[in-house]
């Protein structure tokens, strides 16, 4: 939307619809870890939204396909300080870890979380669009 000289974008990453268990999990053994779209925070928060619940129920069967221990990784975009972006990054793991033992308990020994800040972008933080795909919690497959 652009307003005089002023211009809004909105960047929405969304969960994958058909099939996606099947999709993910052949990413995962493939390349070892996969993004998680589907997951809404508050801005600045690890409150996860409602709107994460169906993604949850899609990462939970996903997780419960690899008998593997599994580290849920939190990334954020540069912007801001980069202490409170390692925090935020932690936080949002360690919701998602929280939410998917809450509906499978069975998890909590074999599903780690981590936060990694800013420290390693996927796209151009110059861009809205780059930093959409920063701010992200991926799946990684641990050896």
């Amino acid at each position: 939307w652009s307003i005089g000289k002023s211009t809004l974008s909105v960047v929405r990453i969304d969960w994958p619809q058909q099939d996606a268990v099947a999709s993910l999990s052949n990413q995962l053994s493939q390349q070892k870890h996969i993004s998680l779209p589907g997951l809404y925070f508050d801005f600045g928060s690890a409150t996860l939204k409602s709107a994460s619940a169906k993604a949850l129920q899609t990462i939970l069967s996903l997780v419960n396909k690899n008998s593997g221990t599994l580290r849920l990784e939190g990334h954020t975009d540069n912007i801001g300080v980069a202490t409170a972006n390692q925090a935020l990054s932690q936080a949002r793991a360690q919701a998602v870890r929280a939410a998917l033992v809450k509906l499978d308990p069975t998890l909590a020994s074999r599903l780690a979380a981590q936060g990694f800040g800013a420290s390693r972008p996927i796209a151009d933080n110059k861009t809205i669009e780059g930093r959409a795909q920063n701010r992200r919690v991926e799946l990684v497959l641990l050896p």
